[in-house]
């Protein structure tokens, strides 16, 4: 692969701040850090993989986003996405569809994507793809630490999942030997599909790129009886990710709630 030399202030540049940002926030957040090694790694390899670090309205040109925009969200989503991360809000309270399509998880069982997946409890969802080098690794390494902070509330009280954004290639078992490497349990549930199913899902979570290689990372965290989602960017530290889910619990044992 070709590493390719883009301005200081562009893409790779905002990847890698955001790497090292991540780094930072996972080594100090658990005994369980990635290793800075494996951190090293990652950072060295953005340049090959720049297309993450892009903003949501950086995504293609106006017309690919305007053929695909009837199908999978408009410009304007994109371009909202993009506003918010680089104005450096790492969490903003969003708005999402849950489009209840038959997905299928790691271990080939079809489910129902709001029935079955989401269901009634607390949420916390990210977008990976099992053949990325550096991104997905380091949100799937945010996702373990909140697996282990959340102890056996994960997939009881709090439900873990994680949705390819690459379907095609995404096989069951590609998903499973992905989940058993970051040490997935048994509350963390990995998802593909068909591809016009994930889509559609994807594009109801706000989390489709006409390129899936170029999809943002972000993690959502929401509460499904009371609507109420909140959108984290880049590499969020667990710990604010398991204070949300805490803060939403919170509000349903609430007088009225």
């Amino acid at each position: 692969m070709t590493t390719r030399t883009t301005p200081a202030a562009g893409p790779v540049a905002l990847a890698t701040v955001l790497v090292l940002a991540a780094a930072g926030a996972l080594a100090h957040d658990s005994k369980h850090a990635v290793p800075a090694a494996e951190h090293a790694t990652h950072g060295g390899e953005h340049g090959m993989h720049d297309g993450h670090a892009k903003p949501r309205g950086e995504h293609g040109t106006h017309d690919e986003h305007a053929k695909h925009g009837g199908e999978h969200g408009t410009h304007d989503e994109h371009a909202k996405h993009g506003a918010q991360a680089a104005a450096g809000k790492e969490m903003v309270e969003t708005r999402i569809e849950l489009r209840d399509r038959t997905l299928v998880d790691q271990d080939g069982r079809e489910l129902s994507f709001v029935r079955d997946a989401v269901g009634d409890r607390i949420v916390v969802m990210d977008f990976v793809f099992t053949s990325c080098t550096n991104v997905c690794p380091i949100l799937s390494a945010v996702m373990r630490q909140v697996q282990d902070s959340l102890g056996e509330r994960a997939g009881n009280d709090v439900r873990l999942l994680s949705l390819t954004v690459d379907p095609i290639r995404d096989t069951p078992q590609r998903l499973k030997a992905y989940a058993a490497k970051h040490r997935a349990g048994p509350g963390w549930t990995w998802l593909t599909g068909p591809k016009t199913e994930v889509e559609d899902v994807l594009n109801g979570l706000g989390a489709y790129s006409v390129n899936f290689e170029d999809h943002p990372p972000m993690v959502v965290v929401g509460d499904p009886r009371s609507g109420r989602w909140y959108r984290f960017f880049g590499f969020p530290s667990p710990k604010r990710i398991v204070a949300q889910v805490e803060k939403l619990e919170a509000a349903r044992k609430a007088p009225g709630s």
